[in-house]
């Protein structure tokens, strides 16, 4: 294969792997195993594309270094190919070293119209259409570049840990907020209520939102896992899930703890943090629906006394799930940069343009064909061209 037709196709290949990227949910490939599950058992591509490794490996360094190499080494070697090119063209012609075909006689006049040929000057083109993929190309890369830029300055993401029953009222709820250095953090007036879960008792495969104003619901949907929802420029992902047992604490008549405490899915096990220090174990055992306290056994609606003096008791069980709250103005410009650009490949990748001219050499008509990228193959589609404008050729 010709060095300048790799170049295009490993830029080809790039933009494909940009676009998975940013079009994969990896905030829900990342999450609980149950989500997992769930679409490996409905065969999700977005499965297989992080079995390959491939979202993995686009997390270290070695990945970030090559990409940053591989394109300022692709990219100025496409520039210099696309500007000859685009020069050529601008001249009427595309370059390259002409391949002769002689003709049993001349052709008719509109030959080239039957062959399907734009005329260009003193000859024709064969898929002039793919003139475009030039300055196309050039508009994806800026759009990518644009599409970086402002993901990088206005890009929100944060975690938001919610109870059945509980509700997300503002963004002192908000955790692990990761924010571009102009982003601004703005929610609504609505809120966000996680209704329940429509699930069995060891995978969550939906959940039901609610939104309201000054309490009056607004509207109810149901989201499947690996699904997402739009909320107001965000987009709303769930992470990760599990059980939260509704539990209050106390030592002597002091309540210590009051409320529902995450035990996640992926280790099943949760922790309850009280003063001074002092930590207690959780973990659920689905088989015989009793809650573990420091492995001491607690069935739903007891009250047990540990051996430090603190008195647990298990007032019911819901279920927890944390939430991504993405916002990324500059996705849009990525996907479109890129879909631009995968198409401007696939013209010169696959369809690159043909110039064609006719001439009478000593009594003799040569047709000749030639492209600037590469030499294979021109005679053989140049044949093409000549069945199908009803040419003869010796």
């Amino acid at each position: 294969m010709n060095i300048r037709r790799l170049t295009i196709a490993l830029w080809f290949i790039l933009l494909v792997f940009i676009l998975i990227l940013v079009l994969v949910p990896q905030e829900n490939i990342y999450g609980a195993n149950g989500i997992a599950k769930w679409v490996a058992s409905n065969g999700s591509w977005a499965v297989w594309v992080d079995r390959l490794g491939l979202t993995h490996f686009a997390a270290t360094w070695p990945f970030k270094l090559g990409v940053g190499v591989f394109a300022l080494v692709a990219l100025y070697s496409l520039l210099q190919q696309f500007a000859l090119a685009y020069q050529q063209w601008c001249r009427g012609g595309i370059g390259g070293r002409w391949q002769p075909v002689k003709l049993k006689q001349k052709p008719a006049d509109n030959w080239w119209q039957k062959a399907g040929l734009k005329q260009v000057n003193q000859g024709w083109l064969r898929h002039p259409v793919s003139l475009f993929a030039i300055p196309l190309f050039h508009l994806a890369l800026i759009l990518i570049i644009i599409g970086g830029a402002v993901t990088y300055l206005l890009r929100v993401q944060a975690t938001v840990s919610l109870t059945e029953g509980q509700a997300f009222t503002g963004q002192q709820q908000l955790e692990e907020i990761k924010k571009g250095p102009w982003a601004d953090i703005k929610f609504p007036a609505e809120y966000l209520g996680l209704d329940k879960f429509d699930a069995n008792a060891t995978e969550p495969a939906a959940y039901v939102v609610r939104l309201t104003s000054k309490g009056e619901v607004l509207a109810r949907e149901k989201i499947a896992v690996n699904e997402n929802l739009q909320w107001h420029g965000y987009t709303l992902y769930l992470a990760r899930s599990g059980y939260a047992p509704g539990l209050e604490v106390k030592e002597g008549s002091k309540v210590l703890l009051a409320g529902y405490v995450a035990i996640k899915e992926e280790s099943g096990q949760g922790e309850i943090k009280l003063p001074g220090e002092q930590a207690l174990s959780l973990a659920y055992d689905q088989k015989n629906q009793q809650l573990l306290v420091n492995g001491l056994p607690l069935n739903q609606g007891e009250t047990r006394t540990l051996p430090q003096g603190l008195t647990v008791a298990f007032i019911d069980l819901r279920y927890w799930a944390s939430f991504l709250l993405v916002k990324d103005p500059g996705l849009y410009w990525i996907v479109a940069g890129s879909s631009a650009g995968i198409i401007a490949l696939f013209f010169w990748l696959f369809r690159p343009p043909l110039e064609i001219v006719l001439n009478e050499e000593k009594g003799n008509w040569i047709l000749k064909a030639r492209r600037k990228q590469w030499q294979s193959g021109i005679v053989a589609e140049l044949r093409q061209v000549m069945q199908k404008g009803e040419v003869l050729g010796e």
